[in-house]
């Protein structure tokens, strides 16, 4: 349970400085296409921290949670620097990073998840034929 909770913290707090990176950069109105792009922004961690939460298996709430924390930290990165150009020269193709990153982000975690799913459940189903055979038989 502390993992989903970590999980909608951090859904959060990667959420709003990617909203506040794409403040900073200048490129958001106040509209129905400005705040559908903050949707897009938000959807990636949206999604994971929702599998992180209702996902059944072990694997997938702390797969999702590692998940969300390495493409949160890597797009924040890619953020600032549209918003402040650390490593990159201004140019009018910057503020592609705010529709391109969440899609590749929506992309790996939705491969992601399903590839946790399936994991998970070859575990449980070793852990079941496992518990299956090390019981003591009544043959006797």
């Amino acid at each position: 349970m502390m993992v989903a909770r970590l999980s909608i913290i951090f859904a959060i707090f990667f959420s709003t400085l990617a909203t506040a990176m794409l403040m900073k950069s200048g490129r958001l109105s106040i509209s129905p296409d400005g705040l559908t792009l903050i949707g897009w922004i938000t959807a990636p961690y949206v999604l994971l921290a929702l599998a992180a939460r209702f996902g059944r298996l072990p694997t997938v709430t702390t797969g999702s949670f590692v998940l969300l924390i390495l493409m949160g930290t890597d797009a924040s990165l890619s953020y600032a620097d549209v918003a402040f150009h650390l490593w990159s020269e201004p140019d009018a193709e910057a503020a592609m990073a705010f529709i391109s990153i969440p899609t590749v982000q929506i992309f790996f975690s939705l491969i992601g998840i399903g590839l946790l799913v399936g994991i998970g459940e070859w575990l449980a189903r070793r852990r079941e034929k496992g518990a299956g055979e090390s019981a003591p038989s009544s043959d006797r």
